[in-house]
């Protein structure tokens, strides 16, 4: 994960999507270690696939993103 905010020690809720055309979906995002986290969609998300990215934004900024395993 690459973070364009402060490393984040606890979790947090935000906006997460895995295509560049998909719609932002809610997210919560669990800090393992600094370059890795635990992302849990609200929602089932279909066909996320290993080295696809994920991005995560707070309204129109981005939070930070990082490669799927």
């Amino acid at each position: 994960v690459n973070w364009l905010i402060d490393i984040p020690n606890d979790s947090f809720y935000c906006r997460a999507k895995t295509r560049y055309r998909q719609t932002e979906q809610e997210a919560e995002v669990i800090p393992l270690s600094a370059t890795t986290v635990r992302v849990n969609f609200e929602k089932p998300q279909r066909a996320i696939t290993s080295g696809q990215s994920v991005v995560f934004y707070d309204g129109e900024r981005v939070l930070g993103g990082g490669i799927i395993d």
